[in-house]
């Protein structure tokens, strides 16, 4: 084995256990954390790709920190965003704390009462947890707390950007922050993460108003085997059987089949709905062919002992495995190693698309992707976001981007008013009362939550008027028994409320059900089973979505989006768009569909337009991200248009470009509309979990800050109001 200085530092018991396991010595990005993790005294990130070591590179020295100091107590916290995660490090972590005798505590709801029961009577060791958890222990025990986590020597923040920009980042950083407060010192923080957009804008999550408290950033070095990459384009069809509407993607499925059967893959295909039907075809090939089928689904849906027995299955080298799965096998869970990743359709983001990539590869062998973009067949009018073959493009971009390193940054700093009241509720039920000023500095001048003092008093001012706290004695704030009901239910620790399924229904029948994560409102129009529908009404108390029909040519295969596209793979598209080049990766089908893309590019003069006109209807190409491209939409809605927007391009119905250059100069001319106007349309369920408990000004503007992106669509718009040409 070769040696290091590190090594030597490391607890001798646990060099013995690196030496069983046949390392060669310590990978750099684990040499690299020995050092700051056994002085304590600062905060670490460890940037690497799945599978790199970075349990080991945290783990490694904080056990041997935690051998040589006991703590009195609970000594290490690894927090996790999964219970499956948990498990998998619990697994993991035994094998390195049992020559140590420290002991592993995995605690979520699957894990047997005694085993809890005995954490509760001697707390010590490593606990594996996750922040919902972590909330409830410092809510409903806070003595027991204190003496549990006196001694703790460090946090561990497993799956990192998995929490970043959402709500449970932003209580995740609340949680660790009344820690702090509660021991009267600053634990170290370690997170774990495969992809980030900045370290420097990462530590500033991990521990936000970071007052001159270090943070070592560490960056997994050297470069990993290039990929094998190819790209592979096909066409979607629409037909008519037995008077019903049905697709056909048998050459991509017969396609998978061919480079998939009788090995180890992940089949990432973004939505519940397509890896079910993919899992299907291809198990039903197995069938047709006399093999044993080897094909599964793996998704959220399915019940834990379905996807638990798929996972062991993925670590047996004897039996050829596929799982087509959506995200749920993005993050760590140890599956052992795949012989390549195919990814079907285009990819939402390049942090993903890298995170992806690091599941293969994993025997010292070359890492290999596969992506199968379908497109929309030619018919005699297709629309101009079909002809330009986004999907093909967008893959393209993020394939370029994710070449030269680059990944999407962390999203935008709000308020996240709905996870602060969430905090709010909670701390007064820890401590029992609180005064306003307490809470402001707690949780905003020296918490996550960028608030000022003016905003955080009508914040309560809300609170109260909806009976859920008041004013006690020395003006302490306290919790009514309303509030005191609220932050006992079982899922108040929740910070963050699940996508809500809402029927799609027109006159006669419902046509099918998508998730709600989008902002949506009478007018717009959505695609969904191969045709264009206008939403006719939204329907919060029945959760359906009222539609008719739009004649509007033939749409894109599959309505909604998995996530937004930023601004910076639109304009790396545009780039792609101009080239003269032609990408080397795609095969003989993609190629022709990138032609196909380029002509049609080149045919509408988009280089230089930016509005252009085309089968009765006017089309925007800002070649911004999704969110700015919705906030044109939005704003033209309120200037009358009917207004839409797909795969960032914006849709206007019966208006000239002349019309729309003219509306936007007006538009520019005057204010900024108010936030309201922008978000009070919006389904109930695009509402975050407590913002029902929110001030309705305080509220309008961070959704809006959620949802639309006012001063990208401002800029963009002042600069074209003059240029637009009809």
């Amino acid at each position: 084995m070769t040696d290091c200085p590190e090594l030597h530092l490391l607890d001798p018991r646990l060099v013995l256990w690196i030496k069983n396991q046949r390392w060669n010595g310590l990978r750099d990005i684990q040499r690299d954390a020995v050092r700051p993790i056994l002085e304590g005294g600062t905060d670490v990130i460890v940037s690497a790709s799945t599978a790199a070591g970075k349990t080991e590179a945290a783990f490694l020295p904080a056990l041997t920190r935690l051998a040589s100091q006991p703590a009195e107590g609970c000594g290490i916290v690894c927090l996790s965003p999964l219970k499956a995660l948990i498990n998998d490090q619990a697994r993991r972590l035994q094998a390195l704390c049992q020559p140590l005798g420290i002991p592993v505590t995995p605690w979520h709801g699957d894990i047997p009462w005694s085993q809890k029961q005995d954490f509760f009577a001697k707390p010590s060791g490593v606990l594996l947890v996750t922040p919902e958890s972590l909330e409830t222990f410092l809510m409903r025990h806070n003595g027991w707390c204190h003496e549990a986590f006196a001694g703790l020597a460090c946090i561990v923040v497993d799956e990192f950007h998995a929490f970043v920009g959402g709500e449970r980042g932003w209580q995740l950083a609340s949680l660790l922050r009344r820690i702090d407060a509660m021991l009267h010192r600053k634990v170290p923080r370690i997170a774990l993460s495969a992809t980030l957009g900045s370290l420097e804008e990462s530590a500033e999550m991990l521990r936000p108003n970071r007052q001159g408290y270090p943070c070592r950033l560490l960056e997994e070095g050297g470069a990993r085997t290039s990929p094998l990459i190819q790209v592979r384009g096909y066409q979607f069809r629409f037909f008519t059987k037995n008077g019903k509407l049905c697709t056909t993607n048998d050459r991509l499925v017969e396609d998978l089949f061919r480079y998939l059967e009788g090995g180890n893959h992940l089949v990432f295909a973004n939505s519940r709905t397509r890896t079910e039907r993919l899992a299907s075809d291809l198990a039903k090939l197995c069938e047709e062919r006399g093999l044993e089928n080897e094909f599964f689904p793996h998704h959220g849906s399915l019940s834990r002992e379905l996807r638990h027995r798929l996972e062991l299955r993925l670590q047996d080298p004897d039996k050829p495995t596929t799982a087509v799965c959506t995200m749920t096998l993005e993050l760590g869970i140890d599956i052992g190693s795949v012989d390549s990743i195919a990814q079907v359709a285009a990819p939402s983001s390049v942090s993903s698309l890298r995170q992806r990539l690091g599941r293969s590869g994993r025997r010292n062998g070359q890492p290999v992707l596969r992506l199968f973009i379908m497109e929309n067949g030619r018919t005699r009018k297709e629309p101009l976001w079909d002809r330009l073959r986004l999907d093909l493009f967008q893959s393209l971009a993020m394939l370029r981007l994710l070449e030269r390193k680059w990944y999407e940054p962390l999203a935008d700093r709000r308020a996240h008013y709905s996870t602060l009241v969430q905090q709010i509720l909670s701390l007064l039920a820890q401590y029992g009362a609180a005064r306003p000023s307490q809470l402001h500095h707690l949780l905003c001048q020296t918490g996550p939550f960028p608030v000022e003092g003016q905003d955080f008093v009508e914040l309560l001012k809300g609170l109260a008027r909806l009976d859920l706290l008041h004013s006690g004695a020395d003006h302490a704030l306290v919790l009514t028994e309303q509030g005191l009901a609220l932050t006992q239910d079982a899922g108040f620790t929740v910070a963050f409320r699940t996508p809500e399924d809402y029927a799609l229904a027109t006159e006669d029948q419902v046509i099918g059900r998508l998730p709600m994560t989008d902002p949506l409102e009478p007018g717009q129009r959505i695609l969904f089973a191969g045709k264009s529908w206008k939403v006719s009404e939204v329907d919060d108390r029945r959760r359906c979505i009222l539609l008719e029909p739009a004649a509007d040519g033939a749409p894109p295969k599959f309505a909604g989006q998995s996530a937004e596209v930023h601004g910076h793979v639109r304009q790396e598209m545009f780039a792609l768009y101009c080239s003269s080049e032609e990408p080397r990766v795609c095969d003989a089908g993609a190629l022709a569909l990138f032609r196909e893309g380029r002509e049609a590019f080149w045919e509408f003069d988009l280089e230089h337009k930016a509005i252009v006109r085309d089968e009765g209807r006017s089309f925007i190409l800002p070649w911004l991200g999704d969110k700015t491209a919705r906030t044109i939409a939005a704003l033209l809605r309120l200037e009358g248009f009917e207004a839409d927007d797909y795969n960032g391009i914006i849709d206007v119905k019966d208006a000239t470009p002349a019309q729309l250059q003219r509306t936007m100069h007006a538009v520019v001319s005057r204010p900024r509309p108010d936030d309201g106007r922008l978000v009070r349309a919006l389904p109930e369920p695009l509402f975050e979990k407590y913002d029902h408990l929110v001030a309705e000004r305080l509220r309008d503007s961070d959704t809006a800050l959620h949802f639309y992106d006012m001063d990208g669509a401002w800029t963009w718009m002042q600069a074209h109001a003059d240029k637009a040409k009809a």
